[in-house]
């Protein structure tokens, strides 16, 4: 485990400028060193150059979408934690369920607290205070390949995981 959040490099990927530069100030605020794409292919760049521990990525994003880009940056760092962030919301994410490039879902809008709970779930070191004066917040949840997770770690009804869609095949990209 990356002891501190200095230590923890973050790579954010989005196509939208505002969700990019949103996103970014938010793990910049909080310590972490972070880096940001505006494209698939800028990130790919950055990962041949860089080794991240975490890459938070838009699913949808022009050349390559976020599950193409989460294979590619897992062939070349398999450690490398992948969150995606998608406004699809739950059956977008349960057609990816099997995947295991994919670690973790962020469904637009989320807050702090759904990147905190994140950022725990797969064991990286979590900077985001939960001292913090109150927010405003709007109510996320989670889903991962372990079930929906809502703030709190409240999971309705057990495992909420659809079959994976059968037509989704992983692509044969090969990393530069």
């Amino acid at each position: 485990m990356i002891p501190y959040p200095n230590d923890c490099r973050v790579l954010v990927v989005a196509n939208n400028a505002e969700v990019l530069r949103a996103v970014t100030a938010i793990f910049s605020r909080f310590g972490y060193p972070v880096s940001a794409a505006c494209n698939s292919a800028t990130a790919l760049d950055l990962i041949g150059k860089q080794r991240y521990d975490l890459m938070v990525s838009d699913f949808h994003l022009p050349l390559a979408n976020g599950y193409e880009l989460a294979c590619r940056i897992k062939q070349a760092h398999p450690r490398t934690r992948v969150v995606i962030m998608t406004g699809g919301g739950i059956s977008q994410a349960a057609d990816y369920s099997d995947c295991r490039e994919i670690d973790d879902w962020l469904f637009k809008p989320f807050d702090i607290k759904a990147l905190s709970n994140v950022v725990t779930a797969l064991g990286l070191p979590d900077a985001f205070r939960t001292d913090m004066p109150a927010q405003k917040t709007v109510p996320v949840s989670a889903f991962t390949r372990d079930g929906l997770r809502q703030p709190g770690g409240y999971a309705p009804h057990g495992p909420a995981l659809p079959r994976r869609n059968q037509n989704i095949k992983k692509p044969a990209l090969a990393v530069n």
